[in-house]
């Protein structure tokens, strides 16, 4: 009986369901940090239950991504370099939190 070696398969989109709602977060991510700027530049200030509230949700679902990303890498089920992206997109901003809650400004 002979073995064969395990090949890596290595794509560019993902397979998984994890891998896709990796994707879906990260966009909606983006999508609500667009929506944080719009209300910003229409005069909404301080600490306004839309700007939390949109603040929130932006971080929640950047974070929602990356973990999603990171337990389907780790289970090794899913292969697609895009669901890099929003592993690092979710360090970044913990990244920029980490920041505010040790040099506020």
């Amino acid at each position: 009986m002979t073995t064969h070696p395990t090949r890596f398969h290595l794509r560019l989109l993902p397979v998984t369901r994890a891998g896709w709602s990796s994707l879906v977060l990260a966009g909606l991510s983006i999508l609500s940090l667009s929506v944080f700027v719009r209300l910003v530049d229409a005069g909404h200030v301080g600490y306004d239950p839309l700007l939390l509230a949109t603040m929130a949700g932006f971080l929640g679902l950047a974070f929602a991504g990356a973990i999603a990303g990171v337990v389907d890498l780790v289970r090794g089920r899913e292969r697609a370099l895009v669901v890099i992206l929003p592993i690092l997109y979710g360090l970044l901003w913990a990244g920029f939190l980490a920041g505010e809650f040790t040099n506020p400004h």
